[in-house]
């Protein structure tokens, strides 16, 4: 598969437990610097201002596997679709003049517990609006959707998951954990001790950039529920079970998964996006929304010729039925050849499944259209003339939903 998951660098809305700084840390070590490039948020508090390192460290089972990846695909093997790392914040004081720029001290080693077994762990820098007062980022823990405190932006560029700059650090040996950045960004060698790490994404591919702590990196600001989401400890997948007989609130939104089951995210606006899982069986209450409607796709074949490159092969528009899909759910087969993306948020080299989204979900749903490519050059150039069947599904945790089992293409 050529599309490839980069969640495993920062599928970061997962976190761990507080580190508060220490009361007197002695001289610094090193001091990172960073500047405000955006105007903070409407009704932005005018103190409780602090700053914060969200650092990422793998479990030893992912760095093993890492120490073995040899391709991009080696890697999202290690990690898996939904890979989450454990996170630690380690609250740190800020000088002079926050939020405007901010200089953070860098007291000695990273907390043991910001590391994996080989001593290697990254961060991000972030802002937050101290609520509570405690000098301290307060992690919003797995199962709940909200804490006391704010995260108001982070050295991560809007809009995305993976493209900013990170503080990281080494001891020893280059650790298998590297391997991540060494064949999903093109990163060189890591010096020892703390330095920064650039990821720039250039059109559907990341470039990276090692840099000494001399370097400026930048915050931008804002209220939007993804940079909430960076202090969400990660939750495990919502394990089944029968809905209630009471409908969910007003506000929650429902994602039907076929008949008989659905997601359902009670506050879609909290920080931290849990879901539930609901799968029906005799007993099905008044309220369940998805009934055995089918979906409707219609088919929209390419305007161009096929060639040795990677070629556009149709378009799928959802017509009409129940479901709201993630695109790495999703499986469309061409003939005998099955095609498929890891994920919807960034994807290193060639897109297979590209989402036009109408209603900015980041999900496969009504009114939406699905633009499907080829994953390796030149797959159907010598294809039979005539029309192929096409198939498309979603399937997860052992659901499987058909979305189109009439359509075909002609290559």
């Amino acid at each position: 598969m050529h599309s490839r998951l980069v969640g495993i660098l920062w599928a970061v809305a997962a976190c761990g437990p507080g580190v508060p700084s220490v009361a007197d840390p002695g001289p610094p070590v090193g001091l990172v610097r960073a500047e405000v490039v955006s105007p903070g948020p409407l009704g932005l508090p005018p103190a409780g201002l602090r700053a914060a390192l969200v650092w990422a460290a793998l479990s030893p089972e992912v760095e093993a596997c890492l120490g073995d990846a040899r391709t991009a695909e080696d890697v999202v093997a290690c990690a898996g679709s939904r890979f989450r790392p454990s996170l630690s914040s380690e609250s740190v004081p800020v000088t002079p003049a926050f939020p405007a720029a901010l200089t953070i001290p860098l007291a000695g080693p990273p907390p043991l517990t910001a590391l994996g077994p080989s001593r290697f762990g990254y961060a991000l820098v972030v802002a937050f609006s101290d609520t509570n007062a405690n000098d301290a980022l307060d992690l919003v823990p797995p199962e709940a959707i909200d804490g006391p405190d704010r995260v108001l932006g982070s050295s991560l560029r809007p809009g995305s998951d993976l493209s900013g700059t990170y503080l990281a650090w080494r001891e020893g040996d280059v650790p298998p954990a590297w391997n991540a950045f060494r064949w999903l960004a093109g990163c060189p060698e890591p010096p020892r001790g703390y330095f920064l790490v650039g990821l720039d994404q250039d059109g559907n591919r990341v470039r990276c950039r090692l840099e000494t702590l001399a370097s400026t990196l930048t915050l931008s600001l804002d209220d939007s529920r993804r940079t909430r989401a960076r202090a969400c400890m990660h939750a495990t997948t919502p394990l089944p079970a029968p809905p209630p007989e009471a409908p969910p609130p007003a506000q929650a939104r429902v994602l039907c998964w076929g008949p008989r089951s659905a997601e359902v995210v009670l506050e879609p606006m909290a920080t931290c996006e849990r879901a539930l899982r609901y799968d029906v069986g005799d007993r099905v209450p008044g309220w369940w929304p998805c009934r055995t409607a089918a979906v409707t796709l219609e088919l929209a074949r390419a305007g161009e010729p096929l060639t040795p490159s990677r070629d556009r092969l149709f378009t799928l528009r959802f017509i009409d039925g129940p479901g709201a899909f993630r695109l790495g759910d999703l499986r469309v087969r061409v003939g005998d050849v099955t095609l498929s993306t890891l994920d919807s948020t960034l994807i290193v080299g060639q897109q297979t499944f590209t989402l036009g989204d109408r209603d900015g979900d980041g999900l496969f749903s009504r009114g939406d259209t699905l633009t499907v490519d080829e994953d390796e050059p030149g797959r159907f150039t010598s294809a039979p003339v005539g029309a192929l069947a096409v198939d498309v599904w979603a399937e997860s945790d052992a659901r499987v939903v058909p979305l189109g089992t009439t359509l075909r293409w002609t290559p």
